[in-house]
């Protein structure tokens, strides 16, 4: 009976470490247009992509739910359209900022996902710029790098 019990765990186990390594599984097409220089995050069970450029900049935002394998569209961001934004995400809300409406920006907003609302918070401190990254350790966020307006790169590390 253990013999069994512990090889069907080890079954299990290996089932689970291989689809977990290395194997890709289509999901549902996302339902927006295709375009590139979008914005993506996570909040815990839940994926988020969206602003961006489809030969026109995006303000539409939609939500991936594994659980469901499903898409949904969410609020739009508030601040209009966008690309080349950076994101993080601290205690269960999202904060993306600066990237390019046509001019490199400097602002910041928080995305609720209980409340789905987009909030402006105070402005990135460093210059306006596009194409950052950004990241979170702790309570703390971070958007660094990219260019602003003339295409001059930055080497500055501001954080939020």
């Amino acid at each position: 009976m253990k013999k069994a019990l512990f090889l069907l765990l080890m079954i299990l186990f290996l089932s689970y470490f291989a689809h977990a390594n290395g194997k890709w599984i289509k999901k549902p097409n996302f339902p927006g247009t295709a375009r590139t220089d979008c914005t993506g995050f996570s909040i815990y069970s839940k994926g988020y992509i969206g602003n961006g450029n489809d030969g026109t900049l995006k303000k539409d935002w939609y939500c991936y739910d594994p659980a469901t394998s499903s898409w949904t569209r969410i609020a739009d961001f508030s601040a209009g359209v966008r690309a080349e934004s950076a994101a993080f995400v601290i205690a269960g809300k999202a904060y993306v900022g600066v990237g390019n409406d046509g001019t490199a920006k400097a602002d910041l907003y928080e995305y609720d996902p209980i409340t789905n609302v987009w909030t402006k918070k105070g402005n990135f401190p460093g210059i306006g710029r596009r194409g950052a990254c950004g990241f979170a350790i702790g309570n703390k966020g971070y958007i660094g790098l990219g260019g602003w307006d003339g295409n001059a790169v930055t080497t500055n590390l501001d954080f939020y």
